[in-house]
């Protein structure tokens, strides 16, 4: 199993890592908010940018992420802009998310950015090296709200993300099943057994899909998103639940 380890937390070891998304649509919301998740049991703080009102206006954007880092000194700061076409608040155009994450990269401030592959999959090897100059680490992302793609697709495309030399890898599906879940697991645990390039982030969404929140780690997915009040994905637990069960699961005999 791949290892990372940034500032004082570390992924693919131990028990899962627990990230808690801020969305926001006011810079007061936004502020407010952080205040509160700093003292809730989670690892790594996601700003959704694309629930904030001024998601389109680069210096609104880097002032709030400039006061966001200065709250969260206690976790890792992941900044995330989802689009409309993954699931996003917001439609942004590649060429202007590729150039939003580029700037935001450049200021050093967020410790990790959440890059969707799909739409990116040409540049995200060269967006990599420009973000790690700049000291950020950086997630590729996939996610498909209508179905789970077959075992070889997922593997197939989580080992094609890992090329790309990026920091970790993450990768959200939609069951019709509970078998689709168990395959997200076996893919899961095909990942870090056999493709250890980086670590891997996993989840099927929705109710059913909730087991793979609470027991991905025990599979290998190396973190996992708990809400603190609104949800930014469909079957997110409440981030001190999810805490609690993590705990439980995870107990050394």
């Amino acid at each position: 199993m791949a290892i990372l380890t940034i500032k004082q937390v570390t992924f693919g070891a131990g028990i899962p890592k627990i990230c808690v998304p801020i969305t926001g649509r006011t810079r007061e919301e936004i502020l407010t908010a952080a205040k509160q998740v700093r003292f809730l049991p989670c690892d790594v703080v996601e700003w959704r940018v694309d629930y904030y009102n001024d998601a389109k206006r680069l210096s609104r954007i880097l002032e709030t992420l400039t006061e966001l880092r200065q709250i969260l000194d206690r976790q890792l700061l992941l900044f995330t802009f989802r689009t409309f076409a993954e699931g996003g608040q917001t439609a942004l155009g590649s060429y202007d998310y590729l150039w939003l994450n580029q700037k935001v990269a450049e200021t050093g401030l967020p410790d990790l950015i959440d890059l969707e592959f799909a739409q990116n999959a040409e540049r995200a090897e060269s967006f990599v090296r420009f973000a790690h100059r700049n000291s950020v680490h950086v997630i590729l992302s996939c996610h498909d709200f209508e179905k789970t793609p077959s075992r070889d697709e997922m593997i197939s495309l989580l080992v094609e993300m890992q090329k790309t030399q990026t920091d970790l890898v993450k990768l959200a599906v939609m069951p019709k099943g509970l078998q689709d879940v168990l395959t997200l697991m076996d893919v899961t645990l095909e990942m870090t057994t056999h493709h250890t390039d980086c670590p891997v982030i996993t989840m099927s969404m929705g109710e059913e899909g909730l087991v793979s929140r609470l027991s991905g780690g025990i599979f290998g997915s190396c973190m996992t998103f708990g809400a603190a009040g609104e949800i930014s994905a469909p079957g997110q637990p409440d981030v001190t639940d999810l805490s609690i069960a993590l705990q439980i699961l995870h107990r050394q005999p």
